[in-house]
């Protein structure tokens, strides 16, 4: 209703820190930082890998595919996910997170809003039918985003056309691990704009 669609505090999280990622050579150092929070927090041990399994996947989305040149062509694609370089300030990630009593939340957004409608009905068709998770065997199948979607709770994308996408993984902490393997595991959607 507000089309404030964007940020974990809508979901009970206050945001500990956001972090603007310059270098696609800054991945690990995130994901480091991050899960060294959540161990210091007392989060147990596999919930921290499942923490650094999503913001791995989130953080090559969104530093590889999602930056794209004016004719739609992916500006990074063809490159080796190992490759180190530098992003513009228009092209730059970001990551939040947090944590509260029942659960911790990480996010990562991107400048481009280029998260299509078609992609997330694909994704949640192969994540609840698990019987076809990859489309095909190049990069962009969907295996990774899968397996983020299996290793946590809750996940929100957020879309603002051509401007802003924002991926939400919540964890529940005080669940073990075993449990969150056996509960139902939600995908929600929401977009600003027109994707045309």
């Amino acid at each position: 209703m507000t089309e404030e669609i964007f940020g974990i505090a809508k979901y009970g999280v206050p945001v500990e820190e956001t972090i603007v990622v310059t270098s696609s050579g800054q991945k690990y150092d995130v994901i480091q930082k991050v899960a060294g929070f959540y161990r210091d927090k007392g989060v147990q041990g596999r919930l921290v890998q499942n923490v650094e399994l999503i913001l791995n996947e989130l953080l090559m989305n969104a530093i590889f595919d999602a930056p794209v040149e004016a004719d739609g062509r992916k500006r990074y694609y063809h490159l080796n996910r190992s490759e180190v370089f530098p992003l513009a300030s228009g092209e730059r990630p970001e990551v939040q997170y947090g944590i509260n009593n029942d659960r911790l939340a990480v996010s990562v957004s991107d400048p481009f809003g280029n998260f299509r409608k078609e992609t997330f009905f694909s994704c949640i068709s192969r994540c609840f039918s698990e019987k076809s998770v990859l489309e095909d065997q190049t990069k962009g199948a969907g295996m990774g985003l899968f397996m983020a979607f299996k290793s946590l709770n809750q996940m929100v994308i957020n879309v603002d056309y051509h401007k802003k996408t924002e991926v939400i993984a919540l964890l529940d902490h005080r669940s073990s691990a075993g449990d969150l393997k056996k509960r139902r595991h939600s995908f929600h959607y929401f977009h600003l704009g027109d994707q045309q």
